[in-house]
């Protein structure tokens, strides 16, 4: 038996975890450190407001669902933890709402410790080289 239903959320799901494999193992991914300009292409990115520190995975898989969103933020270099996550769908103009309860759990699980933070994307993300656009 697989790990997921053969669902379309069993294979959301299942999207979600290759992504987080991937990420564990060093596998190429599209970041994008500034909230304003990423393209929509991007699986990985710094949301609104940056100076939070809180990041977005952004599946877009199966291309036929709306993918979801997981927020978090970076413990340390390459060191990123996973917080929240939502259908994209189930979150709809609430974005900002995702993003402060997500800052709200990041307070509450490190207490005064903010997230790392860095200026370049390779203080994040050993392997990193962001694309211009």
């Amino acid at each position: 038996m697989p790990p997921f239903a053969d669902t379309d959320e069993g294979k959301r799901l299942g999207e979600f975890r290759a992504w987080l494999d991937g990420f564990m193992l060093g596998s190429v991914i599209s970041v994008c450190q500034d909230p304003y300009l990423k393209p929509p292409e991007t699986d990985f990115a710094r949301v609104d407001p940056p100076e939070s520190e809180i990041w977005s995975i952004r599946l877009r898989e199966p291309k036929d669902s709306d993918g979801l969103r997981a927020l978090g933020g970076f413990l340390a270099l390459d060191e990123f933890i996973v917080l929240r996550w939502r259908y994209r769908e189930e979150i709809g103009d609430n974005f900002g709402d995702e993003v402060a309860e997500t800052i709200a759990a990041w307070q509450d699980i490190f207490d005064k410790e903010p997230p790392h933070k860095g200026e370049k994307l390779n203080e994040y993300l050993t392997e990193a080289n962001e694309l211009a656009y």
